[in-house]
């Protein structure tokens, strides 16, 4: 857990000097989260009350776990039913913001390692949407040599003339078989998600299904992709903005999955959830109508925690 100064009256805050930084074994993402857990050194401490009703100043990242903790035991209580460890967490992850003071594309390298996905949302922002946006939760197993998809349109409210645009924020958790014996490669299974759009190849003239959000090919670095993709780490987020986008209003969702050398993937699956988050950055549009309005007449069964979908196996 990471510890930040207290939150001035403009909103800033820093790491506070004593937190641990990351990365974590294998350039992991650790810490996972951070919160306000005062700083001695800089005169912004938190204040506790001793055995005689005096204020204490101190400061520890054992203030910051707490807090961290209490937004999860909300989450959990808000949510009617007993909901999969790794929903409740990529719900977490998937709110998470960065502070501002490090939110900057310069700190990008190091930001995560002073405060991991940043500080956990409101526990109503993860439940509820405005209209300018839809949140969609999917929770299954991957069983062994399966893919997982999820073929959707993209809100037609932020598609003119053939030009796509909007946010799009994609988080996946997942419980995968770890392995003590091999140091620092002890996760033995690898899953990531994917977004693709269907897009028309000019050199053949067929459709084809184009990643998105990042590479999906094998042409890059594996240094690079433990590094900047969190490859083989358990828990990964993307995000982009598309500006003009061409293709078709044709998406599809891919969970895939990938062992190391000598390892078996586990017989009975391995879990996951993937929170996928479309929304307007001008906050105009009214995405979430659209999207239900595109879910529905595909056929896809909606309830709520927003708008929880289940993928297929194929």
């Amino acid at each position: 857990m990471g510890a930040l100064e207290l939150i001035d009256s403009s909103g800033v805050t820093r790491p506070a000097r004593y937190s641990r930084r990351g990365p974590a074994t294998s350039a992991g993402i650790k810490p996972d989260f951070a919160h306000v857990g005062g700083c001695l050194a800089t005169n912004n401490p938190l204040h506790s009350v001793d055995h005689s009703g005096d204020l204490i100043p101190d400061e520890g990242t054992s203030f910051a776990a707490p807090l961290v903790a209490k937004t999860l035991a909300i989450l959990n209580h808000r949510i009617e039913g007993q909901q999969p460890r790794d929903v409740l967490l990529a719900l977490m992850y998937h709110f998470a913001r960065m502070p501002t003071l490090l939110n900057d594309k310069l700190l990008n390298d190091v930001s995560k390692d002073f405060a991991g996905f940043g500080i956990p949302g409101s526990v109503d922002d993860m439940l509820a949407t405005d209209d300018t946006s839809i949140t969609l939760v999917f929770q299954d197993t991957l069983p062994p040599k399966r893919e997982l998809s999820f073929d959707f349109e993209w809100p037609s409210v932020l598609v003119s003339n053939g030009v796509t645009r909007g946010e799009v924020e994609l988080t996946i958790v997942y419980s995968p078989p770890f392995d003590r014996r091999h140091q620092a490669e002890f996760t033995r299974v690898n899953l990531d998600a994917y977004l693709r759009q269907e897009t028309l190849n000019k050199k053949t003239g067929e459709f084809i299904y184009t990643g998105r959000l990042k590479p999906d090919h094998a042409g890059v670095l594996e240094k690079n992709l433990i590094a900047h993709g969190a490859k083989w780490w358990p828990v990964k987020r993307y995000n982009r903005t598309f500006t003009r986008l061409e293709g078709t209003s044709n998406w599809r969702l891919v969970v895939d999955s990938l062992t190391r050398a000598g390892a078996d993937y586990p017989e009975s699956g391995v879990t996951f959830a993937v929170i996928l988050t479309i929304s307007d950055p001008e906050k105009k549009a009214g995405v979430f109508a659209s999207a239900r309005r595109g879910l529905v007449s595909k056929g896809v069964s909606l309830r709520d925690v927003r708008t929880q979908a289940r993928a297929r196996a194929r």
